[in-house]
């Protein structure tokens, strides 16, 4: 099973990493592709660019050869729709089991994705909860969950798509937005971002960093 993990990352942060680590390690994944957005659908802009992005990307995963990266979204001139990502894995690999990772903050807002409720025709979802979250979920998520969770990653072999997985260890509580105010307060990003993104932040004054 090969698990699908989309954000801006903007920038990778240890959360990310924790998030990845504990949903390959749980689920016992071939390996996770990380897909960073290209032009968001309903959010803002990212800080930085694509290119920025993936360097950070790259070298927050390198040593790690059960990740990898790919740049789908970013190459696409429209909008990113996750749903439409992952028709595209489906398409490239029909007989791979694929499995979306989402936190469980996210998770409690998938209601206001596109085509939501397609989701689950092409993959499982693996929702990872996050410290300090509450995961209290709106009647529709909550609806959705119920109809849809599964509670044996046996479901999710037997049967390539159409489960919602909780997995409930949590993962470290860290946002881009609180790395991001932290390099404009000055603050140390030691316990926030791998040293190998902190380097690169530095170095080119990502985020303003002086």
């Amino acid at each position: 099973m090969i698990g699908i993990f989309g954000g801006t990352f903007d920038p990778v942060h240890l959360g990310h990493l924790a998030l990845a680590n504990t949903a390959y390690e749980h689920c016992q994944l071939q390996k996770i592709i990380f897909v960073p957005l290209g032009t968001p659908s309903h959010r803002g802009m990212p800080k930085v660019s694509s290119q920025s992005r993936v360097k950070m990307l790259g070298s927050a995963i390198s040593g790690h050869a059960e990740y990898e990266i790919s740049t789908i979204e970013i190459e696409k001139s429209s909008p990113s729709w996750t749903v439409e990502t992952l028709e595209h894995f489906r398409h490239e690999m029909p007989d791979e089991t694929f499995c979306l990772l989402i936190g469980s903050d996210a998770f409690k807002a998938i209601n206001t994705w596109y085509r939501w409720q397609s989701l689950l025709d092409y993959c499982h979802l693996v929702v990872v909860s996050r410290a300090g979250d509450d995961a209290v979920l709106n009647i529709e998520v909550a609806d959705f969950l119920e109809q849809h969770r599964i509670f044996s990653l046996h479901d999710m072999v037997d049967d390539d798509h159409g489960g919602i997985y909780w997995l409930e260890e949590e993962i470290l509580d860290v946002s881009s937005t609180r790395v991001r105010q932290s390099i404009a307060a000055g603050e140390s990003l030691t316990a926030l971002l791998p040293s190998a993104v902190e380097k690169l932040i530095k170095e080119n004054g990502y985020y303003g960093y002086k």
